[in-house]
């Protein structure tokens, strides 16, 4: 898959939430959100997680950077989430199951999927 192709389908726009962190006294930290290129397909697949599970994900969705399991991806943008800006507070704002990392064969690019 040549870098034409990767770029040219991440036509939507996400709000990306890495994973949350702890503060050190604990309490949960989300990190702050930021949008993102990419390609939301809406379609139920099962995959199989690292700990060999099977599950049932909602979405597959194609992104222009690495994420993280347990992050979270909103479709939409920054502007469409108003004052919510907690993933918490966001209905439609999903957990990444699964991310992948695919290399084209040049090596010089990745396809980079995330499962929700």
């Amino acid at each position: 898959m040549g870098m034409r192709i990767l770029t040219t389908m991440l036509t939507d726009a996400a709000v990306y939430w890495g994973t949350p962190t702890s503060d050190g006294y604990g309490n949960i930290q989300t990190v702050l959100p930021v949008e993102i290129s990419v390609r939301w397909v809406e379609e139920q697949e099962m995959i199989v997680l690292p700990d060999d599970k099977e599950v049932m994900s909602k979405s597959k969705v194609y992104t222009s950077i690495d994420t993280e399991n347990n992050g979270y991806l909103y479709h939409g943008t920054l502007a469409s989430l108003g004052d919510f800006k907690n993933h918490n507070d966001i209905e439609e704002a999903y957990e990444i199951i699964k991310f992948q990392k695919l290399p084209t064969l040049r090596g010089d690019q990745f396809l980079r999927t995330a499962w929700l």
